[in-house]
């Protein structure tokens, strides 16, 4: 009987310390509006802690989240945060907590924070739209089971101040609450309006309620519970987090950075640079100068000047072209080839080229022309150029950027990839071989709408190869008017870009003869 007696002393011990062990921290920094309830909600969630064996931290300094001190607890609780509470170093530290296996408690404006951190959208599962006024309202408990609402009644009346989502969370989300929106005015998320639900995200876990906007809800038996469950369900099981599978990389500290000025006062409107293996540094100029920095001389030299269109020669316009982009091929150690674009004066149009750059010397006959891209030199501005060889070896480039007064969407803005299709075809054959331009995306403003049904490869074929398109097919091409001298863009806010890096992949990994077809 003392054995037993004991064992069960120990067992109840050894349960109290790990509760004991649990800590949170309440974090409620406002980038944006300041709710008055945050200090009564603090003080809540404190004594919260003591009365069920929890220790809690508050402050709302972001540095608080750094790696080392966010392995002290078991949860967070973002207390009505708003706008932009942490940066890049302070998000990365906080995904790697989720993903050791720590918790997450949003309460109400936790919801209207960090809206440019996809991570914690995912993670608080849905963003703040607006609210109506504050008024009384039917909340619908649809889970009695969970721990945060096992005590609330079917109906659960009570003021406060009722979010709309800009998206509602769905079935990635665990719904306890939902608001019957007839019971009250303003709700614009349905029949199904979640109001409090939780899930497991990246490795840990995330509670969020949106209850809370009143000082008196933090006097609320029964909202407090509420809360205290959600605080019990973010801490878990309490097991110790493990940050071997973390995947989200930290960012490293500025001063593991030193800056050293290998030239400077030397430039005249740089446009980019091309690193060779050896450290010298080939620096084009938009007039028209390519300069060579020596990583042995320590010195900024001439090597070539092009003679190439940098002026407009129109009044009120303000020319961007002239040497724009350069960029090395991947086997420059063996073949010395120098990419360059830059706009020409012998026609409207800015050319993509190969050069020799050999021994110090750029040799401006060597040129091997790859590409000619049209251009509109009436207007202005923006023009793009960076060039870039991706990992399959495709060179990459955006001949030029949104031209916002353009009357020609096919030629003024979409990227290109130049595609070496057959293994080992030089890419300076391009134009008198099979191998061509791609037309990619056009620019990063403007993508396919939503509501967009057709397929991909149709919609590009639509798009990149109808110069004036027939009566019979603008049905596909919304985004574009007539204008008395030509076809415009309009632009839309619903273009979403992230559609078009689909189309872009798709593209990517269509067959030659897919590519030949939409070609011809």
């Amino acid at each position: 009987m003392r054995r037993v007696l004991l064992l069960l002393l120990l067992n109840c011990f050894l349960n109290c310390t790990t509760i004991a062990q649990s800590k949170v921290l309440v974090f409620s920094k406002t980038a944006a509006f300041r709710h008055g309830s945050i200090g009564v909600g603090k003080t809540a969630i404190m004594q919260l802690g003591k009365e069920n064996g929890f220790s809690v931290d508050t402050t709302e300094d972001a540095e608080a989240f750094k790696e080392d001190n966010l392995k002290k607890y078991q949860a967070v609780v973002f207390l009505s945060t708003t706008g932009d509470a942490l940066n890049p170093k302070q998000q990365a530290a906080f995904e790697r907590f989720i993903q050791s296996g720590g918790g997450y408690m949003g309460i109400h404006a936790a919801t209207d924070c960090e809206y440019n951190w996809p991570w914690y959208g995912k993670l608080v599962a849905a963003y703040f739209k607006n609210h109506p006024k504050q008024q009384n309202a039917k909340l619908i408990v649809r889970d009695r089971t969970h721990i945060s609402t096992s005590h609330l009644p079917e109906v659960w009346e009570r003021f406060d101040e009722w979010y709309n989502f800009k998206v509602a969370p769905g079935k990635e989300v665990n719904v306890l609450i939902s608001i019957d929106e007839k019971s009250y005015e303003g709700g614009q998320n349905g029949d199904s309006h979640p109001m409090a639900w939780y899930h497991d995200y990246d490795g840990g876990r995330a509670f969020y309620t949106e209850f809370g906007h009143t000082n008196e809800s933090f006097a609320d038996p029964l909202y407090l519970k509420h809360i205290l469950g959600g605080i019990k369900y973010a801490i878990g099981t309490n097991i110790k987090k493990d940050y071997s599978k973390a995947k989200s990389l930290l960012v490293p500290d500025e001063d593991r950075f030193t800056k050293n000025v290998l030239a400077g006062g030397v430039f005249d409107e740089p446009t980019e640079m091309a690193i060779l293996p050896n450290f010298d540094i080939l620096v084009t100029q938009r007039k028209g100068e390519v300069m060579l920095y020596s990583n042995t001389t320590k010195k900024v030299t001439q090597v070539a000047k092009f003679d190439l269109y940098s002026k407009s020669g129109v009044q009120g316009i303000n020319a961007e072209e002239g040497l724009l982009g350069i960029t090395a091929d991947p086997d420059f150690a063996k073949n010395n080839y120098i990419y360059m674009f830059y706009a020409t004066n012998d026609t409207a149009a800015n050319r993509l080229s190969r050069f020799v750059f050999k021994d110090g010397k750029l040799d401006l006959k060597s040129e091997k022309k790859v590409l000619d891209v049209a251009s509109q030199r009436k207007i202005c501005c923006h023009t793009g150029g960076s060039l870039t060889f991706g990992p399959d070896g495709n060179l990459l480039f955006p001949p030029e950027t949104i031209q916002r007064r353009s009357i020609n969407p096919i030629q003024n803005t979409f990227w290109m990839v130049l595609a070496q299709w057959t293994t080992g075809k030089d890419l300076s054959n391009l134009m008198e071989e099979e191998g061509r331009a791609i037309p990619m995306t056009f620019g990063v403003r403007f993508c396919a709408s939503r509501s967009t049904q057709m397929p991909p490869i149709q919609f590009l074929k639509e798009i990149f190869f109808l110069q004036a398109p027939p009566k019979q097919d603008r049905r596909f091409m919304p985004w574009v008017q007539e204008t008395p001298t030509g076809y415009r863009w309009i632009e839309k806010q619903d273009f979403c870009i992230g559609v078009m890096l689909v189309l872009m992949q798709e593209m990517i990994s269509q067959t030659k003869k897919d590519q030949e077809d939409m070609m011809s």
